[in-house]
């Protein structure tokens, strides 16, 4: 987050700009989750739980693929392998 300082207003108005059409259109890729609480509009941090609200947690084996649903390791991180 030091890195981005220059642009936190900026994103935090292109979030504001665009939110509401994000959460209605519901696409696959937005992830409310994925937003830091400082980038959301009051109204909307407040309506998804305010302080309380769960932020997403992947583990570093999930997010390289090293787990599949069940929770069980697979022998290669590439799909095809």
């Amino acid at each position: 987050m030091d890195y981005t300082t220059d642009v936190h207003d900026e994103v935090t108005e292109w979030v504001a700009d665009n939110i509401e059409r994000w959460m209605a259109e519901g696409e696959d890729w937005f992830k409310i989750e994925m937003i830091d609480d400082k980038f959301l509009p009051k109204d909307v941090f407040e309506g998804v739980g305010g302080v309380k609200r769960r932020r997403n947690s992947v583990s570093l084996r999930e997010a390289i693929g090293l787990d599949n649903d069940n929770g069980e390791s697979r022998a290669s991180v590439h799909p095809a392998l």
